[in-house]
């Protein structure tokens, strides 16, 4: 262990690394984020406005900003300098559940528990299109590495895909049985990887006429909380719950790759 991370006085729900690994941002039922310096654990800045716990937080690509969302019903962008408080981006009417940035930082995803994910201007916080179409809680979201697409993964056992310049919906893709954790797409930017509480990983074809198209199914013994891609040699650490609580990295093998 190299450091503990002490000061939120509630339940931390969300942590980010920095692009550069220098710093750690945390969310918190207390209703705070708070900025760290990995090297020493120090305290850098606690941001406040939120009124509600903190769900999740996320670093734009170069760095220079913060994001975070809450129970409040709104996401929040922030100067990670100063941590001054930039935008207040209001719309949803529940829970906030996740945030991103897009690969170029210009645009910010959210998804809610009212069914929706949102894009948003990162520069104003001007709402850009709204993502409708999923019957339940949005819970996950990712981008194509060129930030021309968007997915959301929902609780209603569904990933959908997006045009992420006028929020057209591309494909819906079925086959999960529970809530949808978390989706990734590959780093060249080909496949889909998804999964769910129950326990399934589902990859699909992200790209070209078979866009949505499975192209494999892997059961592991306990829900999954989170995949990371790790290289176009397609390794992925797949976060496992259950008793142990352990990751595992699994290779994928694609017939004919």
């Amino acid at each position: 262990m190299l450091a503990t991370l002490h000061g939120h006085t509630g339940k931390v729900t969300s942590v980010a690394f920095s692009p550069d690994g220098r710093q750690v941002l945390t969310g918190s039922d207390d209703k705070t984020a708070r900025l760290w310096e990995t090297a020493s654990g120090k305290l850098l800045a606690t941001l406040q406005g939120h009124v509600d716990a903190v769900t999740s937080v996320a670093f734009s690509p170069d760095g220079t900003k913060l994001l975070t969302c809450s129970w409040d019903k709104t996401a929040r962008l922030w100067e990670t300098v100063s941590g001054k408080q930039l935008a207040t981006l209001a719309g949803h009417t529940s829970i906030v559940e996740s945030v991103l940035f897009s690969p170029d930082g210009t645009k910010v995803l959210t998804g809610s528990s009212d069914r929706t994910a949102r894009l948003w201007e990162a520069a104003s916080g001007k709402l850009l299109a709204t993502l409708a179409g999923h019957d339940g809680r949005v819970k996950s979201l990712g981008f194509l590495p060129g930030g021309k697409r968007a997915l959301t993964g929902s609780f209603d056992q569904t990933v959908r895909l997006w045009n992420a310049a006028g929020g057209t919906q591309l494909a819906t893709l079925p086959g999960h049985t529970g809530v949808v954790t978390n989706i990734v797409f590959s780093p060249d930017g080909r496949l889909i990887m998804s999964c769910d509480e129950h326990g399934w990983m589902l990859l699909w074809w992200a790209r070209g006429p078979n866009i949505g198209g499975l192209l494999g199914v892997y059961v592991a013994s306990y829900e999954i909380g989170a995949v990371y891609w790790q290289d176009n040699e397609h390794m992925v650490l797949a976060d496992l719950g259950g008793p142990h609580f352990r990751p595992h990295f699994y290779h994928l093998k694609l017939e004919g790759r």
